[in-house]
């Protein structure tokens, strides 16, 4: 090195997203960077206030006169907020910006994540919640500009087949960028074009980020937790069949900048959130690999923030299959006091979603249960009768719900 030249620059820290403007990843294959909003944007997450650069939130109606909320027109929405937001001096088009080089051929060998155990919500920033997008698992999602449809296709079930080879890829993610705008609306319009992923759909940067279900484990993990809880809810007298309830997969919900697709959503019949325009999932199940934690634990944020509050409780399961050692984790993440410091209240919400409660399962043997579910959280009313009550995530459920296949 010569007296002239720099000195190097530091490597770019592999986490670190702040509201002053841009954050760089780099890795050996490319560049991805990540545009979002600038400090001077305003976020408050409290049920009774709330202000962004965003047009007011919609979303689908999910009452039982609508079941199917992907076959609304979301664009008619849009439209509609786009022109009361006209006039903002920074349009949320600019969230997000993903530029790469990285070849999508591109393989990577699966590693151990390190999973941050604070159960706080301080770590992640507005924008990750804004957008239900956690940056880190953004860095290690296959990306493909430009696709058609059957290109699009063709990605989805390369990265199926490569969870079920000796060599599973690095990420269950996949995003899509640069797409045509006459795919853009096929996506945005028929949620059913590809079996085994849920969508958030990026509607003003036409980028979709897929999740890829893990082969029928997690589909089959998906369907045992539904039924688990609709028979708990059978003792105690109420039913699917008396409209008490409604189960939903994949439905997907319009938030304020981007639509998002659970796994499984639980609707209590006919009860609206308090001085909710329309019903939100009281209850939200998100299933992933353990590598996808960090991405699980922002799409819990994303619900809660983006339904004002309405969906106070999101389970979170996440697996490890490694050597023959199977280890699922389960989280509950529900509504609690904010307890952090009140350096500034201007913007400080009153009640925050932390992670309450956890169990973890590793070759048939439960730690930490049971874990509860308080049933005034999920139906949103107080139990009426002797039957109604919380019910309890036991070790045998976990063991049923979470288990290998095979």
């Amino acid at each position: 090195m010569s007296g002239t030249d720099p000195p190097p620059s530091p490597p770019p820290a592999p986490y670190n997203i702040t509201p002053a403007g841009r954050a760089r990843y780099t890795k050996q294959e490319g560049t991805k960077e990540i545009e979002i909003l600038p400090s001077s944007a305003h976020y408050q997450t409290s049920q009774t206030s709330r202000r962004s650069n965003y047009p007011p939130h919609t979303h689908h109606d999910m009452s039982p006169s609508n079941l199917n909320p992907s076959k609304s027109n979301p664009q008619s929405r849009r439209e509609a907020g786009n022109s009361e937001s006209s006039n903002s001096s920074k349009d949320a088009s600019s969230v997000l910006s993903i530029s790469t080089s990285t070849s999508l051929s591109t393989s990577a060998t699966r590693t151990t994540t390190s999973v941050p155990p604070s159960s706080s919500s301080s770590h992640i920033s507005p924008e990750s919640i804004e957008l239900g997008i956690d940056p880190a698992t953004l860095l290690h999602a296959r990306t493909i500009e430009n696709p058609s449809l059957q290109q699009l296709r063709n990605c989805i079930e390369e990265v199926k087949d490569q969870f079920g080879s000796p060599t599973p890829p690095a990420s269950q993610y996949i995003l899509a960028t640069q797409i045509s705008e006459n795919l853009f609306k096929e996506l945005e319009q028929e949620p059913d074009l590809f079996k085994g992923v849920r969508a958030t759909i990026l509607h003003r940067k036409r980028q979709v980020f897929y999740k890829v279900m893990v082969g029928v484990q997690h589909e089959v993990l998906n369907g045992t937790f539904t039924l688990w809880l609709n028979m708990a809810l059978m003792e105690m007298h109420l039913s699917v069949f008396s409209q008490d309830y409604w189960f939903q997969q994949a439905a997907r919900v319009e938030g304020r900048v981007v639509s998002k697709e659970p796994d499984v959503s639980f609707v209590p019949g006919n009860r609206f959130a308090k001085g909710a325009s329309a019903v939100w999932p009281s209850l939200v199940l998100e299933v992933g690999v353990s590598e996808s934690i960090l991405q699980l634990r922002a799409d819990a944020h994303w619900w809660y923030s983006n339904s004002d509050g309405q969906t106070k409780l999101v389970i979170l399961i996440h697996t490890t299959d490694n050597a023959g050692k199977w280890h699922a984790d389960v989280e509950i993440w529900s509504e609690v006091e904010n307890t952090q410091p009140r350096m500034d209240t201007r913007g400080r919400p009153d009640k925050v979603l932390n992670r309450t409660q956890h169990a973890c399962l590793e070759n048939g043997v439960v730690c930490g249960a049971p874990l509860k579910l308080e049933f005034k959280t999920f139906m949103r009313r107080p139990p009426q009768n002797e039957y109604e009550k919380d019910v309890e995530l036991t070790s045998e459920a976990i063991k049923e719900i979470c288990g290998k296949m095979g």
